[in-house]
């Protein structure tokens, strides 16, 4: 982005408190996400079997698609690695450290800190301009107000959307609340990006967009999808049948 409109606000973020957390670099690499044996089995009503044990590693930098029929697991998957749903069994490591999925309140910071997840529904507040919606993406209160709203316009840039950060959402097309979503997701700079059919609910067109600057950003992405042509867009595909990875 060097040269554009955009470039002093992104050279501004990156170096801002909102993008200032401790780096770790490891003598030797190591994978950002690494499932050993995790699974997932829920008790009631019934004892039913969700996620049977499985191994995934996911590289930092590597974009990776889930497929698969509906419920078969791929939600699942993308969930225990986002933090927001716990493995019954296995053990989760991201970047070589143990994800302890037996405490809420250590799973939230992990997701504040991490993670962020794009939806196939915006989840938008139509109340809200896109600006406001943006900054939902920053859960730091200490970070200064002047700072998130330079931050949430620098996200709103990278999605092509800058002129409508004033626009009600409810004002907004489908395409660009998707667009907003996004921007929301990025505006913390995760570690890992993760899209739950981010396109089921757009047109082609709409969905080609998103899907171009899902790939452009540099970041992990883990993109769960029923479109075998936006899966053909990461690095890699694994496929999930029956709660079991083939």
């Amino acid at each position: 982005m060097s040269g554009s409109p955009g470039s002093a606000l992104l050279s501004h973020c990156e170096s801002s408190q909102l993008l200032a957390r401790p780096v770790s670099r490891p003598a030797a690499p190591i994978p950002l996400v690494k499932l050993v044996e995790i699974g997932l089995e829920v008790i009631r009503p019934v004892p039913t079997r969700i996620l049977h044990p499985l191994n995934l590693t996911i590289e930092r930098g590597e974009s990776v698609s889930v497929v698969g029929p509906s419920g078969a697991g791929k939600t699942t998957l993308a969930s225990i690695i986002g933090a927001l749903l716990a493995p019954s069994e296995g053990e989760y490591y991201f970047d070589g450290e143990l994800v302890d999925s037996s405490a809420p309140t250590r799973l939230a910071l992990f997701r504040r800190d991490h993670v962020s997840v794009v939806f196939q529904n915006a989840q938008l507040l139509d109340e809200r301009d896109a600006l406001s919606n943006v900054a939902l993406g920053v859960l730091d209160p200490t970070i200064e107000p002047r700072v998130v709203a330079e931050c949430c316009l620098e996200a709103l840039e990278r999605v092509g959307l800058a002129h409508v950060a004033h626009r009600p959402a409810a004002l907004l097309s489908g395409g660009e609340r998707q667009r907003v979503s996004l921007a929301r997701a990025l505006v913390k700079r995760p570690d890992i990006l993760i899209a739950d059919e981010p396109t089921g609910a757009l047109d082609q067109a709409n969905g080609r967009a998103v899907l171009e600057l899902l790939f452009a950003q540099d970041t992990t992405v883990l993109l769960v999808t029923h479109d075998r042509d936006a899966a053909a867009r990461a690095d890699r595909t694994v496929t999930i049948i029956d709660g079991r990875l083939k």
